[in-house]
């Protein structure tokens, strides 16, 4: 795997940082930029120095995307989730919620020298900053495409250092990322006094504004004259929200479903499979 010109920057950044003294470092970098790519690199060259380093991540998709990466990379790795046996790998992919319930049970593989924290802007959950608390020789390297919480909390502590990545618009002029052609409707939903709690509308009243059947019935019918059976991902307010929307594909012949957190990891990774193969429109 070849790294390209800003993913190799970004790797010897962290580098550097470490090496001036760091403790706890955050890059950040868009979705699409090859994050996991990157911090990989940085645990295959902190196994080849005979350290242990532990990628935590916080769903099963990750899981298995962090671990394909380490694969092609030829790092052999063991995991800490459930089901998966306790191993001495130097390099362990884990579950956060599985780690945080692990901790001082004694089923858990030795104390790594250094933890990713992929998606790090949850550092302020229990169970992120147990993890943390747990291993303060450690250091950490947090990676995320989004520095800030709508709580308003900050992330230090834990972080001492950030490193900022391209951008999205450098990443697009760069011909790493496609051009996107953005449409917008003629007519948007009213949200005019909607109520908003840290920053972003209250969702129950986002919730009853989004959910009608005229503005879902306008991005039907914008869908159909615009991307006619193009594979498309229509973003909601709500679970409840989201299923009304499928249903309304549905409706007009197209092969849609609902997706969200309360499913299984199967029924995740069905419905996906499904959309990136054309099952599902």
């Amino acid at each position: 795997m070849i790294l390209r010109p800003y993913q190799e920057a970004g790797v010897a950044a962290m580098r550097a940082a470490f090496t001036a003294g760091a403790r706890a470092v955050c890059y950040v970098a868009p979705t699409g930029a090859g994050k996991t790519v990157e911090f990989t690199h940085i645990a295959q060259g902190v196994q080849a120095k005979g350290r242990r380093v532990w990628i935590t991540v916080h769903r099963a998709e990750l899981l298995s995307q962090t671990s394909i990466a380490l694969r092609v990379l030829g790092v052999e790795h063991g995991h800490i989730a459930p089901g998966s046996p306790v191993t001495r790998h130097p390099v362990q992919v884990a579950s956060i919620q599985t780690l945080a319930r692990r901790i001082g049970r004694g089923h858990l593989p030795a104390p790594p020298d250094l933890i990713i924290l992929d998606e790090c802007h949850h550092i302020a959950s229990a169970s992120w900053g147990r993890v943390v608390a747990a291993y303060p020789r450690a250091r950490l390297l947090g990676v995320t495409a989004t520095p800030l919480r709508l709580d308003g909390r900050g992330f230090r502590p834990p972080f001492d250092t950030l490193i900022l990545g391209p951008t999205t618009a450098e990443l697009i002029e760069g011909g790493w990322l496609a051009r996107p052609v953005v449409y917008a409707p003629p007519q948007v939903a009213d949200l005019s006094g909607v109520r908003t709690a840290m920053g972003d509308y209250a969702r129950d009243e986002l919730d009853s504004r989004m959910d009608k059947p005229t503005i879902t019935g306008d991005a039907v019918a914008h869908y159909k004259r615009l991307c006619d059976g193009r594979p498309a991902i229509a973003f909601c307010t709500s679970v409840r929200h989201a299923e009304h929307v499928a249903a309304a594909f549905q409706a007009a012949g197209y092969r849609a479903e609902s997706i969200d957190g309360t499913m299984t990891g199967a029924q995740r990774t069905d419905r996906i499979g499904r959309l990136g193969d054309g099952r599902l429109h």
